[in-house]
């Protein structure tokens, strides 16, 4: 479901939980304040999330349940532009940016994975006969600086976070040849198969299996 910056500002304050990760979320200081919450709550009945009596409509419990899931969730990954984290099962709850506002919603961990292969045609390859394995080496001063500059449309980038500390940063990147995996962390760089990109971003998004 879409929100604008006011409706989220709504449904943080009505939900249970700490900050939400990864997003600034706050009301004009110059504003009046009866009006700002007047026409908040007129555009969320307008969405059937408060009813005419003001009240959460059934519709609207599922947002405010899902945002404060997300809220008290102890682990949140960063892929791109999608802040997403764990549930009970293999759905994700993820948040998505833009211009417009805000969108909440619930998917399947292999949807995202699908979402990322049709991003890269390199994962999408077919495994090369005889790979080595995978040796990371240490970066050179500034490589990393060019490498951005040289993948700068062919890049996923991949934190994870766990109690809001990064735990991985690492950027996958991609030509028409080859594969890299950068952890800025580390400060290391991996040449990657298609299929060891693929199982790397499976571990990130918890899917377990073989590709």
């Amino acid at each position: 479901m879409k929100f604008s910056e006011r409706e989220m500002v709504f449904l943080n304050s009505i939900s249970d939980g700490p900050t939400p990760f990864g997003l600034t979320l706050h009301a004009p200081e110059e504003i009046n304040r009866e009006q700002y919450v007047a026409e908040t709550v007129q555009s969320l009945q307008k969405k059937n999330v408060i009813g005419p009596d003001g009240k959460l409509s059934r519709l609207g419990v599922i947002p405010v349940r899902v945002f404060e899931l997300y809220k008290n969730a102890g682990s949140h990954v960063l892929l791109n532009g999608l802040l997403l984290c764990e549930t009970e099962d293999r759905r994700r709850i993820c948040i998505a940016q833009d211009k417009d506002g805000y969108e909440l919603f619930c998917m399947d961990a292999a949807a995202i994975l699908v979402l990322l292969l049709k991003a890269s045609p390199y994962m999408r390859r077919a495994q090369p006969k005889d790979v080595p394995p995978p040796v990371p080496r240490k970066l050179k001063e500034g490589e990393w600086e060019r490498a951005a500059d040289t993948f700068s449309k062919r890049n996923i980038l991949a934190f994870r976070f766990e109690g809001r500390s990064p735990v991985e940063q690492k950027v996958f990147c991609w030509d028409d040849e080859n594969g890299y995996e950068y952890d800025l962390a580390a400060e290391e760089c991996t040449a990657v198969s298609p299929r060891e990109m693929r199982l790397r971003l499976m571990k990130l998004l918890g899917i377990s299996g073989g590709v």
